[in-house]
């Protein structure tokens, strides 16, 4: 009887929550404030976190059961992240999932903005915690897509509380006139 004491105890006590996406999702990478990355959806692959989206500006709720690619990011300092979607060659939607990688529950912030091709999205992180960035396929095919949407994530740390200075890479990466 203590065991299940203890196990209840522990699920009921407050805690940092494990960031685990489904082993179904597949993490393409880590993003850190200085990361660029460019990627392409492939049209053909399935939804893997396929679920009903709480949140995007300017469409939210929103149902989405097309492909796509998910990445982590750790928050470096507590403040606002400005993540910019760039170069797309079709209209394809961003997302920022809490650490519980759950797209009804977990639905942080969004942009659902139609036909754009390039698009941003803020979101307020706290130090430490894991966020995951999921750039979705909304339909099959999606948007304008027919063969593979491409696009390129960087963040903007000029804009961006919660993206420092990177201290090592010889750029005024926030614009205050100090390099490093």
């Amino acid at each position: 009887m203590r065991l299940w004491t203890l196990i209840i105890a522990a699920l009921l006590l407050p805690g940092t929550a494990a960031a685990v996406c489904p082993s179904t999702v597949p993490i393409l990478g880590s993003l850190t404030c200085s990361s660029t990355q460019s990627g392409n959806l492939n049209i053909g692959a399935p939804s893997r976190l396929g679920n009903s989206y709480t949140c995007g500006s300017p469409y939210a709720p929103l149902a989405q059961d097309g492909p796509e690619d998910v990445y982590e990011f750790n928050c470096q300092t507590t403040g606002s992240v400005n993540l910019d979607i760039t170069n797309l060659s079709c209209d394809i939607d961003i997302y920022i999932l809490n650490s519980t990688c759950n797209p009804n529950s977990g639905c942080h912030a969004g942009s659902t903005a139609a036909s754009t091709t390039n698009d941003s999205v803020t979101f307020t992180c706290q130090a430490g915690q894991t966020y995951y960035v999921v750039i979705e396929g909304y339909e099959v095919p999606f948007g304008n897509c027919f063969s593979g949407a491409s696009y390129t994530l960087t963040f903007d740390v000029s804009q961006s509380t919660g993206c420092p200075e990177d201290c090592n890479d010889g750029i005024d990466n926030d614009f205050d006139g100090d390099i490093d």
